[in-house]
């Protein structure tokens, strides 16, 4: 996995193995569900930190607001 890139990656990294935008990869790096390191003015995030979001339940939870069916509201 992430075979490719290397051991310390940058936010167009992170853009290309997740397939979202500059804004979305800068959401979940502030959010805290991507840990990063912050040198001088640059974000960068170490491989095994990415390897550990991608098999987190996080990521890969089918029970997410996506992926579940949407509720009838009271009324309705």
């Amino acid at each position: 996995m992430l075979g490719d890139y290397k051991d310390v990656l940058q936010i167009d990294d992170i853009m290309e193995i997740l397939k979202i935008g500059r804004n979305k990869a800068y959401d979940l790096i502030h959010a805290g569900e991507i840990k990063s390191l912050r040198i001088g003015r640059k974000i960068r995030v170490p491989k095994a930190c990415m390897i550990d979001f991608l098999t987190s339940p996080l990521y890969n939870n089918s029970n997410d607001m996506f992926c579940s069916p949407v509720k009838k509201r009271k009324g309705a």
